[in-house]
């Protein structure tokens, strides 16, 4: 009888750890999807930033895997490490919206002839919406002259390229102008912004915004707007303007969200307080 007990014993010990064995698929799972989305690009710091989405939540991981071609084409095109930045962080905004319990069906891009389309369509309880994401780089060799990157107004012409010129709000302001003609002219539409490259203070956000709202005619003019009301037509498209900084810290909301108050399609107050506080508390917590 003791002979059976230690042999049943024994038999216990070796048997496999189901968790650890589901931990190890989960782990295999995420790599053969990381690989197949970034392809001969995949490097080190691309496969540890995917990953960490991956690995946050069940849910991110379910999106990620289920888009996995389409990303793929996305992410094959970009060779240098900010290109594949400024498409990561698409994915960053999309997880964030998923563990939010919304759903987020990515579109697929029209032909240029047929006109650029929003990132993707976001589905909440509250209400559905176009998403449009932009992240903003870091700024590398800017020199000041016209027809530089940096093109929108300062709030100063004598400043303009100055010590007191605020590049880091006309930053701000040039990628949404750059995102006006991408959104849906019939639904609610959420600009997403995302950047490490300066602080994401209400500070730079609510300048760019102003700067935007002092815009003249002549620079107007310079962007293909005839009229003024053209200019505002295309900005009312805009429900929302959501903007986060990656690894900021302290207390929360993270992210700083603004209502445009002349949208032509408001978002329910819910739907902005929902994306103040969307943010991660795993792997990705960084992000």
């Amino acid at each position: 009888m003791r002979f059976a007990r230690w042999i049943a014993g024994l038999h216990h010990l070796c048997r496999a750890d189901p968790e650890g064995e589901k931990e190890e698929h989960h782990a295999t799972g995420h790599d053969a999807v990381v690989g197949q989305i970034l392809g001969q690009h995949a490097e080190p710091l691309r496969v540890r930033r995917l990953r960490a989405l991956m690995d946050e939540d069940p849910r991110c991981a379910a999106l990620i895997d289920s888009t996995a071609n389409l990303l793929r084409g996305k992410f094959s095109r970009a060779r240098i490490y900010e290109d594949f930045l400024d498409l990561f962080a698409e994915i960053v905004w999309a997880c964030l919206l998923t563990i939010g319990n919304a759903e987020v069906r990515f579109l697929p891009c029209r032909r240029r002839d047929a006109g650029r389309t929003p990132e993707y369509l976001v589905t909440h309880p509250a209400s559905d919406f176009f998403g449009e994401c932009r992240r903003i780089r870091e700024p590398s060799g800017v020199v000041i002259t016209p027809g530089s990157p940096i093109s929108t107004m300062s709030y100063s012409p004598r400043h303009y390229g100055g010590a007191h010129d605020n590049q880091a709000a006309r930053r701000i302001s040039d990628a949404i102008l750059s995102k006006l003609t991408q959104l849906h002219p019939d639904r609610p539409n959420v600009l997403f912004l995302y950047t490490s490259a300066f602080g994401a203070t209400p500070m730079f956000f609510n300048d760019a915004l102003r700067l935007l709202e002092g815009a003249d005619d002549s620079f107007l003019a310079a962007r293909g707007y005839r009229t003024r009301d053209a200019f505002l037509a295309d900005v009312n498209r805009i429900s929302a303007i959501a903007y986060r900084e990656e690894g900021r810290g302290g207390d929360r909301p993270r992210n700083l969200v603004t209502r445009v108050q002349s949208a032509l399609h408001p978002l329910p107050a819910e739907i902005l307080e929902w994306l103040e506080n969307l943010d991660f508390l795993g792997a990705a917590v960084g992000l």
